[in-house]
């Protein structure tokens, strides 16, 4: 149109128009749009141009709105993956307390363990130990019995020997006597 060709401005602008359209190009079916408005006002075909800059305002709000909705699913999607994110972490969290919770009750779980070993071990020779003390007891009991007995052995065993001498002394007296009264006689 500058170089003052105006009918191969129009073959361009339709070229232009069929192509944007056949590979769904919203922004050059906009420009072609703009320029066949500009093709006809120049040709002061004011209805044309009116209907091509209607056109372009429709192509323009599509564009628009298009564009509103592709950001809005975008900040929809960044607003629920970071949603998913907190909820990740939220997760990991727990995750991890239970862990811990775990891990700490694992470690009673020995110290119990533990503890209950120990005292089976002193319980154990505890009884140990009780049982020794009785046997020394019976041992003494029974060292004191057989002592006893010896003494009691060793009481007779002198009684014996004191009768014997007795009786020996009643003999040799009593011979001594019978012996003097034979004598006398």
């Amino acid at each position: 149109m500058d170089a003052g060709q105006p009918e191969e401005a129009k073959q361009s602008l339709d070229t232009l128009l069929n192509k944007a359209t056949a590979y769904q190009m919203k922004t050059f079916r906009l420009d072609a749009y703009a320029l066949l408005a500009k093709w006809h006002q120049h040709r002061l075909d004011w209805k044309t141009a009116n209907e091509y800059l209607n056109k372009k305002l429709q192509l323009s709000d599509t564009i628009m709105s298009d564009e509103m909705k592709e950001k809005t699913t975008m900040m929809e999607t960044r607003f629920k993956v970071a949603g998913k994110d907190r909820e990740i972490g939220s997760l990991q969290k727990e995750k991890e307390i239970q862990q811990l919770q775990l891990r700490q009750k694992s470690i009673l779980n020995y110290f119990l363990i533990g503890g209950a070993a120990a005292l089976l071990a002193i319980s154990s020779l505890s009884y140990r130990n009780y049982r020794n003390r009785q046997k020394l007891q019976q041992a003494k009991i029974d060292e004191l019995e057989t002592e006893k007995q010896l003494t009691a052995t060793e009481a007779v065993l002198k009684g014996e020997e004191q009768e014997r001498s007795r009786l020996a002394k009643d003999l040799h007296d009593g011979l001594g006597e019978c012996s003097a009264a034979s004598n006398t006689r």
